[in-house]
């Protein structure tokens, strides 16, 4: 893995987002090949997931690093209802984990 990638992931959690990376000057084929390696998990859209703890991690803590990684991505946004939840690391039953609610300026809903 890139070592300006490993420091950014052990600072911010083991979460960023493409525009960090290109920040560090990591670009989309380096990142890409990274994904294809599984040594990132893309999230969605511009939000990674460090591959090692992520596979690792029980199904709440993937969610919980999933919210995180989206958030990363989406900075003027915050976590709702269950996905707020998770951030405090509290316990989740019955929640779809496939779902991540968030509060902003939204103009399209995706899912997961």
């Amino acid at each position: 893995m890139e070592a300006r990638l490993s420091a950014l992931l052990a600072a911010t959690g083991g979460v960023f987002a493409t525009s960090d990376a290109r920040a560090l000057g990591v670009d989309h084929p380096t990142l890409a090949s990274m994904v294809r390696r599984r040594e990132v998990i893309r999230v969605r859209r511009g939000a990674f997931v460090d591959g090692g703890p992520y596979a690792a991690a029980k199904p709440q803590e993937r969610y919980r690093l999933r919210v995180c990684a989206v958030l990363r991505s989406r900075p003027e946004d915050a976590a709702a209802s269950h996905a707020a939840l998770a951030l405090r690391g509290l316990p989740l039953w019955q929640t779809d984990l496939n779902r991540i609610d968030l509060v902003g300026s939204v103009l399209r809903v995706h899912s997961l």
